[in-house]
């Protein structure tokens, strides 16, 4: 079952990258279908690359445990159906 966040929901949550977030309902719509897949992205990890005082953690990597896990959603195919 799923938790209420991501496609298979009522209301749709996509995220692509970090600038854009697509929130929304579906409809029923006839010539279009776009196809998409979804998995667990696991943690987000942020390597420290800025200085610190005494160094101590340049180069290492930090998980965030208060960040909830990503899901990585990549679009598969589109289709359209041109009436002429």
């Amino acid at each position: 079952m799923n938790d209420g966040k991501g496609l298979d929901t009522l209301n749709p949550v996509l995220i692509v990258g970090d600038n854009l977030k697509l929130i929304g309902t579906y409809e029923e719509t006839i010539g279009t279908c776009l196809i998409f897949s979804e998995k667990d992205g696991g943690p987000v990890v942020h390597e420290e690359t800025g200085p610190s005082d005494q160094n101590l953690f340049k180069g290492t990597c930090i998980v965030d445990p208060n960040q909830t896990s990503a899901k990585q959603v990549k679009p598969i195919a589109g289709l359209q159906k041109i009436q002429v």
